[in-house]
């Protein structure tokens, strides 16, 4: 019997669902059968998975999906310091149990935009993948500072071009201690900057001084790794201040700066019309 027939028989459908999320170029297959299943592309791993109501209005911003997993699950576990940087991407498809053809329906689409844990289950609250095509963009604006993502489209930078080989050799909670041969890493040469995984996943820096660096959230794979197998080789590449000296001396990007920095310290138009703006 195929899929069309069982949805829309009165008794016999017995709909199950499988998910896949894919974090950059990591991806966990789940399903909610009671078995491991394989088909051509993956194998689903029975988890205990739970789904808010699927909905569909005419306000895709209204249609979100909250997804809920045990608070062991390996890919729940990523959620427990904060979302990581890299967007999680989700997909949902759903099939019949009692299909022998095994037919499917890519039944939802999106990315995951925020999480919380509660008591030993996290929840990941997912929004529409159409939400990002009505999202208005953001307009330029008159400031002193670069008004670039760093390594963004408007920076033009590619990251690698200022890659910094490094080992971690200790890491715990956001403090990762690092060793490199880049005689140009000065203090805080990496705030701002990124720390990229072996394994692909990238964390903020928030502060760097000599071989101490401070994320914004934990990786919970890197401390694994270390643990269990000593020190492990990273990537990290070097921040921003977003003003027009780091521009020009660590990047030499001075014809891609985002900001205006001659801008008068004394608006004009904020003095009567008789006063001076000297």
């Amino acid at each position: 019997m195929s899929y069309n027939a069982q949805e829309q028989s009165n008794q016999d459908g017995r709909p199950k669902y499988r998910v896949l999320f894919a974090v950059g170029l990591t991806e966990y297959s789940y399903s909610n059968d009671e078995k491991i299943v394989a088909d051509s592309s993956y194998t689903w791993t029975p988890a205990a998975i739970g789904f808010s109501e699927f909905s569909q209005t005419n306000e895709m911003a209204k249609d979100p999906l909250r997804i809920t997993l045990p608070r062991d699950n390996p890919f729940a576990a990523l959620f427990l310091g904060g979302v990581p940087e890299q967007v999680v991407s989700v997909t949902v498809f759903r099939l019949h149990t009692n299909d022998a053809a095994e037919e499917f329906r890519f039944y939802w689409k999106g990315r995951v935009s925020g999480s919380s844990s509660d008591a030993d289950a996290v929840k990941l609250d997912c929004e529409n993948v159409f939400t990002s095509l009505r999202r208005p963009g953001l307009r330029e604006k008159y400031q002193t500072g670069c008004r670039h993502v760093l390594y963004g489209r408007g920076c033009g930078l590619d990251k690698d071009d200022f890659a910094v080989a490094a080992t971690a050799s200790a890491a715990s909670g956001v403090g990762v201690t690092v060793s490199y041969s880049d005689s140009n890493a000065t203090i805080n040469y990496f705030r701002g900057g990124m720390i990229k995984t072996s394994d692909g996943f990238y964390r903020d820096i928030m502060e760097h001084e000599d071989t101490a660096i401070t994320l914004l959230s934990s990786l919970p794979s890197l401390i694994a790794a270390i643990t269990a197998s000593g020190p492990q080789s990273v990537t990290i590449y070097p921040g921003c201040a977003h003003d027009l000296v780091t521009c020009k001396n660590r990047f030499n990007n001075i014809e891609n700066y985002g900001g205006c920095p001659w801008i008068p310290n004394k608006n004009p138009f904020g003095n009567d019309v008789t006063g001076s703006i000297v």
